[in-house]
């Protein structure tokens, strides 16, 4: 059951953590700010919904980029289309303006914490890789993060090489390394050309 720590007025939290619950998920919630840190490793969630009224003024990107840091995602609520461009660039992971309705909230939140079990799947599957450079582990991270969807050359490119000038030549030589680490390694799945358009990561689940 995945768990889901949210940080709101008891009022309207309330209701969120409802709509979560009956949705079949584990909520925890806390009204201010500061007892959502200190429960980030006691309940150790999967995603954090997050009130935007409760960010600090002065310390919005902070205070953010703190629960970046643990490595969960965070949905901010209660902010309007402008202010969720500047939450996005500071490091939340979604928005969603207020009042919350379920048939947007509920999907929303899985789709976030489907995205974390492929994170945290994506690394267990690492810790067995050995001797992979950091390039090797940006274009597998971009593959994997992504499976079964085709990533376009330009795109892949972009992620890995944050916009550097690289040839597909210099792209094709680092995923044909990368598929000889994983042999075995990654056995689930495989990366695939899509001849002209980019890669894909397959896994066997996926293809059955």
């Amino acid at each position: 059951m995945s768990r889901i720590l949210v940080i709101d007025r008891e009022d309207r939290g309330l209701g969120t953590a409802c709509i979560l619950k009956e949705s079949g998920c584990e909520v925890e919630l806390v009204n201010r700010i500061t007892d959502g840190m200190g429960r980030l490793y006691g309940s150790q969630p999967d995603l954090v919904l997050l009130s935007y009224e409760l960010l600090p003024e002065n310390g919005r990107e902070a205070c953010l980029q703190l629960l970046r840091a643990c490595d969960i995602p965070v949905l901010v609520t209660g902010a309007d289309s402008e202010k969720a461009i500047a939450l996005l660039e500071a490091g939340a992971d979604a928005c969603l303006s207020e009042p919350l309705q379920a048939l947007e909230l509920v999907p929303r939140a899985v789709s976030l914490l489907r995205r974390r079990k492929q994170a945290l799947a994506h690394k267990r599957r690492l810790r067995r890789l050995n001797g992979i450079t950091r390039v090797e582990f940006r274009l597998l991270s971009c593959l994997v993060l992504s499976e079964g969807r085709l990533v376009e050359t330009p795109a892949i490119i972009q992620q890995v090489w944050s916009g550097k000038q690289v040839s597909v030549q210099c792209l094709r030589f680092y995923v044909r390394r990368l598929r000889q680490r994983l042999a075995g390694t990654f056995a689930d799945g495989q990366i695939i050309n899509q001849r002209g358009l980019g890669y894909r990561y397959q896994s066997t689940a996926s293809r059955a």
